[in-house]
């Protein structure tokens, strides 16, 4: 192969130089001898590669094909496509179903077939399951329903299983053909490719925004950096929200459809398409990438030798040139402080600094439940409210929570909102012996003005709260004057005196030991007490 590409090489040089090609045929020229260049340097360089078979329970003579894996890598979506009997025409057919396997103990159990709501739908594929785990997103193809030949949908998943399944609409659907969804992990975009009209080739990749009333916008093309004149399919962003992952047989790769990476810059602007080398890419087909959370970890779909038989999915260990940005991820349960009964509450985790959202999601309604990925070395602020009941806060760091084995776990008591009750601002900041409010506390302070706002009748008592450094009448003070910053902060947004009133209680009412940091930590607090 080397010498036919070298040969190849120096043939097109040599044309180049005759200076007899038009301007396509030099265009066409230059793309083969770039081709040529890439491959000899692929086949020279090649990258960590061990394929491992997942093994029989989940791999057979039919072709499998994977789709997306749950944030905590328990579960997997797969298509299955399957030879069948066409009865009309009596002749072999082809049909393809969703799939979901879950991980027992280290090995993958035997496949499921998805049932949506009380149904199976066939001709499916390209399942992906939000990182909540609270919508399945997937394919289907000529529906009575479909805007075009294959449309994209949705089901929610309640208590592990997804209900009736709902086409996305024609706002995100098209008259043409719609596959391939992947839900990102910030629950904002919906990436998907699409033969619609309006892209730069064949099929290209498009996101669609959730609006702040949570629902899909027009969908926008992804731009001439990602999509070309040929096809750009299978788009994976991960955990991370800022790699993508995606199949092209129009980029410069291996031959067929190659697949490459990307990453969102800051500037709002994706990164030159990466390959990923071969032999992760060859000469065939290479047309869908599960990303792992911690990036380290990859699944594919191939049609390797001494296989199970056609396409079986394969794991293998990501070359660290390419691998996204890692993330863990935070399990919680939202539950009735006073009855323990489990609750149904939203949930948002934010950037402190900037107020930015990371995600939003919510806690299932018959468990409590809820899951959430986040990146690594992240201050997270963490708010958790229901209707009826008094918002929840809190902050931790993920810099030590670095694997699937080893996520932040937090139990959530609700407090009802009654006379009495006493929730703490965790999220709420002063520097050191200091006053003023720091900008990081903006968020959760605007969190109660919205509480305030829902709940114009209470009336509250802001107390502020230090540890046992420092004289009684200095942590008095200091903590009056920061009672006194959260109040005079809800006057500045048109709150009535009347309706609340600030005192400092010093160190007299610790929730902790004073003797280490950590509990001098907890003591230092803004509370609300309701009036």
């Amino acid at each position: 192969k080397l010498k036919n590409f070298d040969a190849a090489i120096k043939d097109l040089s040599k044309y180049l130089n005759l200076g007899i090609a038009n301007e396509q045929e030099q265009r066409e020229a230059e793309q083969l001898k770039l081709i040529a260049e890439f491959r000899i340097n692929a086949y020279q360089n090649p990258v960590q590669f061990k394929p491992e078979n997942l093994g029989q329970k989940v791999n057979s003579s039919n072709d499998e094909y994977v789709n997306s894996l749950s944030t905590d890598e328990q579960s997997m979506y797969l298509t299955i496509k399957s030879k069948v009997v066409d009865e009309i025409q009596n002749a072999p057919a082809y049909v393809e179903k969703i799939y979901q396997t879950q991980l027992d103990s280290l090995n993958w159990a035997d496949p499921k077939i998805v049932i949506f709501g009380d149904q199976i739908i066939d001709g499916a594929g390209g399942a992906s399951v939000s990182p909540n785990n609270r919508y399945l997103f997937f394919t289907a193809c000529n529906k009575e329903d479909s805007k075009g030949g294959c449309d994209l949908y949705y089901s929610k998943i309640i208590d592990g299983k997804p209900s009736d399944a709902k086409n996305l609409g024609s706002v995100v659907n098209s008259g043409s053909w719609d596959s391939q969804p992947c839900f990102s992990s910030d629950g904002k975009s919906l990436f998907f490719a699409s033969k619609r009209p309006g892209g730069y080739g064949g099929a290209d990749i498009w996101i669609s925004e959730l609006d702040k009333n949570g629902n899909f916008t027009n969908p926008q093309n992804a731009g001439s950096i990602i999509n070309t004149s040929g096809d750009e399919m299978a788009p994976l962003i991960h955990y991370d929200a800022t790699t993508l992952f995606f199949s092209s047989n129009g980029l410069i790769g291996m031959g067929g459809y190659d697949l490459f990476v990307s990453k969102y810059s800051a500037d709002g602007n994706w990164s030159e398409p990466e390959n990923l080398g071969y032999p992760v890419n060859t000469d065939r087909d290479e047309m869908n990438l599960i990303v792992a959370p911690d990036g380290l970890a990859a699944y594919i779909s191939s049609d390797q030798p001494n296989g199970f038989g056609g396409f079986d999915i394969y794991k293998f260990g990501l070359n660290e040139a390419v691998r996204p940005n890692p993330v863990t991820y935070v399990k919680g349960l939202v539950y009735d402080a006073e009855t323990g009964e489990k609750l149904n509450a939203m949930v948002e985790l934010v950037r402190p600094e900037t107020g930015e959202l990371f995600t939003r999601s919510e806690s299932e309604l018959e468990t409590g439940a809820f899951l959430v990925a986040l990146p690594m070395d992240q201050m997270i602020s963490l708010n958790v409210d229901k209707k009826g009941y008094l918002f929840y806060s809190d902050h931790f760091n993920t810099n030590s929570k670095s694997s699937k084995a080893d996520p932040v776990e937090i139990q959530i008591p609700l407090k009802k909102l009654k006379p009495g009750e006493i929730m703490v601002l965790n999220n709420i900041f002063f520097e050191t012996n200091q006053f003023e409010l720091m900008e990081s506390s903006f968020p959760e302070l605007n969190k109660l003005v919205a509480f305030l706002n829902e709940n114009p009748s209470i009336r509250i008592e802001i107390s502020g709260h230090t540890d046992t450094i420092g004289t009684i009448d200095y942590n008095n003070e200091l903590s009056e004057k920061r009672a006194k910053a959260v109040y005079d902060y809800l006057i500045s947004r048109g709150f009535e005196p009347l309706r609340m009133k600030y005192k400092g209680f010093g160190f007299t009412k610790p929730v902790d030991t004073n003797d280490t940091e950590s509990g001098r930590s907890k003591n230092r607090r803004t509370e609300i007490k309701i009036l």
